[in-house]
């Protein structure tokens, strides 16, 4: 995939990225070190755009259980933001067997003024059955973020296990605007 960093705005658009297969045995969850990802932005400036990218059939297979991560689109760079809009997101597995991996459309883990609108996820970890953490939208910022029109679809099924799986999971206490 894509990683991008400095400090500059960046605009990212129209993009393929498709097919990418990994057996990392990487066991660090961030979004700059996870498994797969098809755009990770490490880049702290603002005014970026991220639209009309196409993300799909991004494979983790560690082969045991390794905490590993699969992420469309990953923010992780303080005092950064922008737009990301129109993107369309599917097809993400990860085989591994640790109850603590998991697959995000997006996540935003410090970034800092973004939105998020009119994307499409669609995330199912078929054929797979192994118990993981699958998240169309993922939000830890404790800065705020606006969430507008984007459509997420989780599906498929676990064989055993405990973890949840959610359209929009935001995991800090700061405002953000959601509508739809």
């Amino acid at each position: 995939g894509m990683v991008i960093g400095g400090t500059c705005p960046v605009t990212i658009t129209n993009n393929t990225i498709q097919e990418l297969n990994a057996s990392a045995q990487n066991t660090n969850l961030t979004t700059e070190l996870c498994a797969v990802s098809g755009i990770n932005i490490l880049n702290t400036g603002s005014g970026h755009v991220i639209s009309g990218n196409i993300i799909s059939g991004l494979r983790s297979a560690p082969g045991g259980a390794f905490a590993t991560s699969v992420y469309g689109i990953g923010i992780d760079a303080t005092g950064s933001g922008g737009t990301i809009s129109k993107n369309k997101m599917s097809d993400f597995t990860n085989t591994s067997t640790d109850p603590t991996s998991n697959i995000f459309g997006t996540t935003n883990v410090n970034g800092s003024s973004w939105e998020f609108s009119n994307n499409q996820v669609s995330i199912t970890n078929s054929p797979n059955t192994n118990n993981l953490d699958i998240e169309g939208m993922h939000d830890e910022t404790g800065t705020a973020a606006n969430y507008y029109f984007n459509s997420v679809y989780i599906g498929g099924s676990a064989a055993s296990g405990s973890r949840n799986s959610y359209a929009f999971n935001r995991t800090a206490t700061t405002t953000v605007d959601v509508k739809n």
